[in-house]
């Protein structure tokens, strides 16, 4: 028996070296102690857990359970999470771009929910997991006289949250607004006149300006196909006020509903943009046009709305080239697909639209940047050509020099060329 116990005690000691020397240790306490921070409310903010072990509290990295934030067990976490702070119920376990502060930040690799096996070594930038729950409903007990004073409802500040959706934009989705213990949806009867109030929402969200007309989104039940950041809460609020300078304001409340069709907006800073590159022209700076949606890459095809020269030199600005030579379409085919994009410029697209036949792609020719940064260099010419004449024009004779500068009988050098835009076609010429 004494044997037995020396070999037990032996294995917790070398556990427990194990564990140390590489930077493990659990956090499995039943009385583990959470606060939610970067917040003015006890009730929502970044999750914070503290290490009874070091004496620090520790930001959650939102990659732990190797990303299992939509499974049961989180949303069961998440409610304890929120009586243990004295709060209402979860409004979500995940990660909000108004807290993103790391602290000390750890990652856990034990079973769902459970912070075991955690360390502090993260090889990447991780997001950390934040908290949102409903404020508390204040009570009073039966009054034995007729009640002199009305029980105020919570003081806490009247704010906004984005519901992300399937394309995860930072800055667009469905608008939830909060004020005291009442969180919610807002309703969407197609208002007309709402640039002024989403203006003011997008600025309160540190989001810019309203960057496209308010649209309608279900709340209940959403499309199969479509996959928000999260379940999206019931309609509780009404627009009363399209003109209000202050969010307490702008909406009053109404009877929750399951169903209806809920606000959502696009504000100018939405992240990601979409990117571009030039393929198959032989340079950076030249080829048929590719977009990217999500880790897709496919061809831009021409639409009515790019039909000027400002998406291509906007283009041309991305691919880190001088400027725009030309562009043109390319036959399309039955089979042809790709991407479309209905505004003007590919910055302003938050949303690309597949398109499955008969894609006319585009191919842009742009300016390569010269080495220094400086001037614009030829794309077609090759590079001792341009050798040769700055040889010409240092050394030498004169009547070389000339022809070097593009001055002879031949008319008006190639220094002296001027880009037109032939509005027929849509590329430039030199004349």
């Amino acid at each position: 028996m004494g044997s037995q116990h020396l070999l037990l005690a032996a294995a917790y000691l070398l556990g427990t070296l194990v564990t140390s020397c590489l930077g493990w240790f659990s956090l499995e306490d039943p009385d583990l102690q959470v606060r939610l921070t970067g917040s003015n409310s006890r009730c929502q903010g970044q999750l914070q857990v503290l290490s009874h072990t070091r004496d620090l509290w520790h930001s959650v990295c939102s990659d732990s359970w190797k990303g299992a934030l939509r499974h049961w067990d989180v949303s069961q976490q998440a409610a304890r999470f929120c009586r243990k702070l004295r709060c209402g119920d979860s409004l979500g376990l995940t990660t909000y771009s108004r807290f993103n502060t790391p602290q000390n930040q750890i990652i856990c690799h034990g079973p769902r929910v459970s912070f075991s096996n955690c360390s502090t070594d993260s090889p990447y930038k991780c997001h950390p997991l934040s908290l949102v729950c409903l404020e508390p409903q204040t009570t009073t007990p039966p009054p034995t006289s007729p009640p002199t004073t009305m029980t105020p409802e919570p003081t806490a500040p009247p704010r906004l949250q984005l519901v992300a959706g399937p394309r995860g934009l930072r800055c667009a989705g469905v608008v939830e607004f909060y004020s005291g213990s009442v969180g919610g949806t807002i309703s969407y009867e197609n208002h007309h006149g709402l640039q002024g109030l989403g203006d003011l929402l997008c600025g309160a969200l540190q989001c810019g300006s309203l960057k496209q007309p308010p649209e309608a989104k279900a709340v209940e039940p959403q499309d199969p196909g479509e996959r928000w950041a999260r379940r999206l809460l019931p309609i509780r609020w009404q627009i009363q006020n399209s003109s209000c300078v202050s969010l307490h304001q702008c909406f009053r409340k109404t009877p929750a509903q399951e169903g209806g069709q809920a606000l959502s907006l696009v504000c100018s800073d939405f992240q990601p943009k979409v990117q571009s590159r030039l393929v198959g022209g032989g340079s950076v700076c030249k080829g048929t046009v590719e977009v990217r949606q999500a880790t897709q890459w496919a061809a831009l095809c021409d639409s009515h709305v790019s039909r000027g020269p400002a998406r291509w030199a906007e283009l041309c600005q991305e691919q880190k080239c001088n400027g725009l030579v030309s562009y043109h379409t390319l036959d399309a085919s039955e089979t042809s697909s790709g991407f479309s994009c209905p505004q003007e410029k590919l910055s302003q697209c938050h949303e690309l639209q597949e398109k499955k036949t008969f894609c006319k792609r585009v191919f842009v020719t742009c300016e390569l940047a010269t080495a220094h940064g400086g001037g614009k260099a030829g794309l077609d010419f090759p590079s001792g050509t341009w050798l040769m004449s700055m040889s010409l024009k240092d050394s030498a004779p004169e009547p070389c020099k000339r022809m070097a500068n593009g001055e002879g009988t031949g008319g008006r050098g190639a220094s002296r060329n001027k880009r037109q835009l032939d509005q027929n076609s849509g590329s430039y010429k030199h004349e």
